[in-house]
């Protein structure tokens, strides 16, 4: 819902890959320390080639959770989550790990 796609139920549980528990804590300006347990759900929708990324509704006010959302290969993305690169979420080796595997499991597919 954060990135304003909408699917049908039989279609989100097709989707579903796994649900990983995450930590994290910190602290920024806006919010001072904090410390955040969640759970974090693993999904891969299959889009359609003429899928345009910036039509999905992102939240224009700045308050919301994505800022931005963009088209990048697997392994650019795995490659900045193991180098640390702060323009992507960070995530655990894990949370790389599953995603990986799930995609390596679609077989070559779009």
């Amino acid at each position: 819902e954060e990135i304003g796609v909408s699917l049908p139920e039989a279609d989100l549980e097709a989707a579903w890959v796994c649900t990983l528990p995450a930590s994290a804590e910190g602290a920024t300006a806006q919010h001072g320390r904090f410390l955040c347990r969640e759970y974090q759900e693993i999904f891969l929708v299959r889009c359609s080639a003429g899928f345009d990324a910036a039509a999905l509704a992102l939240d224009q006010g700045g308050q919301g959770e994505v800022a931005g959302v963009e088209w990048r290969d697997a392994s650019e993305v795995a490659a900045a989550w193991a180098s640390g690169d702060a323009g992507f979420v960070p995530r655990t080796a894990v949370y790389g790990a599953i995603l990986s595997e799930a995609i390596a499991g679609l077989g070559g597919s779009d």
